[in-house]
């Protein structure tokens, strides 16, 4: 089912220099390192999770402190059925990662950064039958697209188990959350339903409490991911 964008997103430039700032930021720890900066190896791995199925490659700057970049595609879309109506569902398909990591105790790692979405959860609903849209109940065939959007670019936190800088192969596992901002939603609408008075009122409604619903859980974004990690020198 293709989907379409209602509304071209608003320009965010100021929010994404302020997240890449950020990165600078986190990049000037490494003269605090307790050990001078020395190159320590390379790594490189391959990995799965919620930022999508790809790899990363690690610069080891000391024993315990590494810059780490990745990138991962989820090139899926979930085709479903619910309530009479067929309803598809597309996340973004390419992630991008960029952030140190330190080495603790063991095995241990804390890890932060900046987070990359090409693009935000796309949606599409097609339905025949009577549909209830704000607090209206219509008759009319008719289709809805639209996009549950937030920043595409976005500071992350996490921590991780499993060594990723120096030599030697292993599994790791990483566990964080990114913070993407206010969500919003984008909703549009084609079909015989678009015809009858009042729709277009009932519909900004509905996207307002859609909105109003995901407030508190979009503007996070999991990171879970579980990887293999192969170093080299160091």
């Amino acid at each position: 089912m293709p989907h379409s964008r209602p509304f071209a997103r608003h320009g965010s430039a100021h929010r994404a220099a302020r997240v890449f700032a950020l990165a600078a930021a986190l990049a000037l720890v490494a003269p605090f390192a307790p050990t001078p900066v020395q190159a320590q190896g390379v790594s490189v791995g391959v990995n799965a999770g919620t930022t999508g199925v790809g790899g990363n490659v690690v610069i080891g700057l000391t024993s315990k402190l590494g810059i780490r970049a990745g990138l991962g595609v989820l090139p899926f879309t979930y085709d479903g059925d619910l309530d009479e109506a067929t309803f598809s569902i597309e996340p973004p398909p390419l992630f991008g990662t960029a952030g140190l990591d330190v080495q603790l105790i063991g095995p241990l790692r804390i890890m932060a950064g900046v987070l990359y979405r090409s693009d935000d959860i796309l949606f599409s609903a097609d339905f025949t039958d009577g549909r209830e849209i704000g607090d209206e109940f219509y008759e009319e065939s008719g289709s809805l697209s639209g996009a549950l959007t937030s920043a595409s670019v976005a500071p992350f936190v996490g921590i991780g188990f499993g060594r990723v800088i120096g030599s030697g192969i292993g599994f790791y596992t990483d566990f964080g959350v990114a913070f993407t901002g206010d969500p919003g939603v984008e909703v549009s609408a084609s079909g015989p339903i678009t015809d009858v008075p009042g729709f277009y009122q009932d519909l900004e409604q509905e996207r307002q409490t859609i909105e109003d619903d995901i407030g508190d859980i979009y503007r996070y974004w999991p990171m879970l991911t579980i990887g293999l990690n192969i170093g080299f020198g160091g």
